[in-house]
């Protein structure tokens, strides 16, 4: 009853500036461009989960990365697909336990875009294996993706950007 592949992703580029929380030029461009490569890759995506803004958390950039995602998804006339905001970052074990018994996505793709912080604990909730400890504060530029019978974690580099690197993390 597991989803196919669970796809892992930081938000966007943010800005220098300490207290924004939104995206910076360079995470409009990163955020429209991942979602071409995102309908390329993963061509039934049944879900998409952002972390949502809290009190300990008002950063909009993970939402802003999906959103041209889900805008793209309304166009194509397939009814499109709902973002689920309701989890906040810290979040991890509840959020992992509703991607991975919701019968709406057996055998196909969960996309979810959440903090760098939680990324590996996220991961580890969804039984990935072999998860890097730590997403490093300068990474935007890599996905991972997670075999929804196996568990392995596959790292997928990006390649959208100038200077985005073409190794996972810790590769």
């Amino acid at each position: 009853m597991h989803p196919s592949k669970i796809v892992l992703l930081r938000h966007a580029e943010e800005p220098n500036e300490p207290n924004h929380h939104n995206l910076s030029p360079e995470g409009w461009i990163r955020a429209k461009l991942l979602c071409p490569l995102l309908i390329f890759l993963y061509q039934h995506i049944a879900g998409v989960y952002a972390a949502g803004i809290g009190p300990d958390d008002q950063s909009k950039r993970k939402i802003q990365t999906i959103i041209p995602l889900i805008k793209y998804q309304l166009n194509e006339g397939n009814g499109g697909t709902a973002i689920n905001t309701v989890r906040l970052s810290f979040e991890t074990k509840p959020t992992a336990n509703k991607i991975l018994t919701n019968g709406l996505y057996h055998k196909k793709v969960v996309i979810v875009c959440w903090s760098h912080k939680k990324l590996p604990e996220l991961a580890r909730e969804l039984n990935a294996k072999l998860v890097p400890e730590k997403w490093p504060e300068d990474r935007y530029d890599v996905l991972w993706e997670i075999d929804g019978h196996t568990g392995k974690l596959k790292q997928i580099p990006q390649l959208l950007m100038p200077g985005d690197s073409l190794h996972g993390i810790g590769e």
